[in-house]
């Protein structure tokens, strides 16, 4: 998938921007989310890891724009035993705040 946002970005000498990029906090956390549910087990360290694997993968690639965190909030929202989208007081959160540090 890396690869082929890379050539569309060059087929139309656009950068990408990723308008809603986000992980649950939850098992499966970057697989289907759309399956979870509210009451599935929490699993914070995944969220964690999924960013990383953006970070990783996607975010040093010369066509990025840019990426619109889905379920950032403007205000400091703690939910540090649930599973969604948060990542305030979670392993997530140092995840990106070491890599907007680091660019």
């Amino acid at each position: 998938m890396v690869a082929d946002l890379g050539a569309l970005s060059a087929k139309w000498h656009r950068k990408v921007l990723f308008t809603e990029l986000g992980y649950r906090s939850a098992d499966r956390a970057a697989w289907k989310q759309w399956e979870l549910k509210d009451g599935d087990r929490a699993n914070p360290q995944l969220q964690a890891d999924a960013y990383t694997a953006f970070f990783e993968a996607v975010w040093p690639q010369p066509w990025v724009a840019g990426v619109y965190w889905w379920r950032a909030h403007s205000y400091r929202y703690i939910d540090r035993q649930g599973n969604g989208f948060e990542i305030e007081k979670k392993p997530a959160e140092e995840v990106v705040k070491s890599h907007y540090r680091s660019r």
